[in-house]
């Protein structure tokens, strides 16, 4: 582990210790490869994953979104930065990949998912 994922594992508890149970890697990727740039203080790109839960909510699904999609698309890390091995990258767009997808399960099962139409006309 480097000094800064060393430092950034103690600084940021809530995202590195939530997100190790979340899925194979994906904390480790997180404080790794990550929070040096996305962090409060550093905030590139105006985005900080500080206080990004692992818990995917309504509050922050749109957050996670957008870090799966840098992440599956290669624009994250960046070029100048290393890059994850082929396995660890697909390990960690899958594992964000099933938590959206159970979010929004989540999210359908909770409000309903049965159309709601107005009753019709009286003639």
């Amino acid at each position: 582990m480097t000094p800064a994922a060393a430092l950034a594992s103690l600084l940021f508890p809530i995202v590195s210790s939530s997100l190790v149970g979340a899925g194979p890697d994906l904390g480790t990727f997180v404080s790794e490869r990550c929070l040096d740039c996305h962090d409060d203080s550093t905030k590139k790109g105006g985005f900080s994953m500080e206080h990004l839960d692992a818990t995917i909510t309504p509050a922050n699904a749109k957050d996670w979104l957008k870090v799966l999609q840098q992440i599956e698309r290669q624009n994250m890390p960046p070029a100048d930065k290393d890059q994850p091995p082929r396995e660890e990258r697909h390990t960690v767009v899958q594992t964000l990949e099933d938590k959206l997808v159970a979010h929004a399960r989540g999210q359908v099962t909770a409000v309903g998912s049965a159309a709601h139409r107005p009753p019709p006309c009286a003639a």
